[in-house]
């Protein structure tokens, strides 16, 4: 028997309504390397930025380390163009998903999980903008 209705729509989510951008940051593995990147939609809770596919493969070790199952962290840092004298905001994240946008470009979603000084608040103004 074949469904003839329409499929059910996927719930959603994201909470808050994504902002399209495009800030240079940068993502600082667990080790210290830091790695270039460019948001390019940001909301108050999480973002997607583009890095090149060499540095989205250094980010991510392979499943044979201690704890595969335990979410990959990284740090974000970036400054917002409305405070550019104001300290990078700075936000540990949780890489939430990777995909391959071309041979040499990548685009990872990363979710925020801990804001350092002050960062939660600059965000949330420049989300409201």
């Amino acid at each position: 028997m074949s469904q003839t209705g329409p499929l059910p729509r996927l719930a959603e989510r994201r909470v808050a309504a994504r902002i399209e951008v495009e800030l240079p940051a940068r993502l600082i593995a667990g080790d210290g390397r830091a790695y270039a990147a460019a948001i390019r939609n940001i909301s108050c809770g999480g973002v997607l930025v583009h890095l090149a596919a060499a540095n989205a493969a250094a980010l991510l070790p392979n499943t044979a380390r201690e704890q595969p199952r335990v979410p990959v962290g990284v740090r974000l840092e970036f400054q917002l163009p409305a405070a550019p004298h104001d300290a990078p905001v700075a936000i540990d994240c949780g890489i939430a998903h990777l995909r391959r946008l071309a041979a040499d470009q990548g685009a990872m979603g990363l979710n925020f999980r801990h804001f350092h000084a002050g960062s939660e608040h600059a965000l949330a103004r420049f989300c409201a903008i």
